[in-house]
């Protein structure tokens, strides 16, 4: 008769070989998606919906009136470092070319 203590490992060993056989397979948006490096607006570039807030807010300062006209109050907040503008017009509610053009036409200075 077998001891527990090898059924046990018999057992451990069986599935740790189970495990190597299986293929790894990586889902979006399970925390293994690849790191997507978004590029920082510089100077005299056109602001996009990629375009983080931040970035908007640093390049273009004459736009803050713009964002805050949507409702936007916290664009010093650590949220606005990493969000595009996109993703802050649909959590505002606001259409982003709508949002896009205004922000434009401030940036341009007209």
């Amino acid at each position: 008769m077998l001891s527990k203590e090898a059924v046990l490992g018999d057992l451990e060993g069986l599935l740790q070989k189970q495990k190597a056989a299986e293929p790894v397979v990586n889902l979006p948006g399970h925390g293994n998606d690849p790191e997507v490096e978004t590029p920082r607006l510089e100077p005299g570039q056109p602001i996009t919906p990629d375009t983080i807030i931040r970035d908007i807010v640093d390049i273009y300062p004459n736009t803050v009136p713009v964002l805050q006209s949507i409702g936007m109050g916290c664009l010093g907040c650590p949220s606005s470092t990493m969000e595009p503008l996109w993703q802050a017009a649909e959590i505002h509610g606001v259409n982003v070319y709508d949002l896009l053009n205004k922000l434009e036409t401030a940036r341009k200075g007209a």
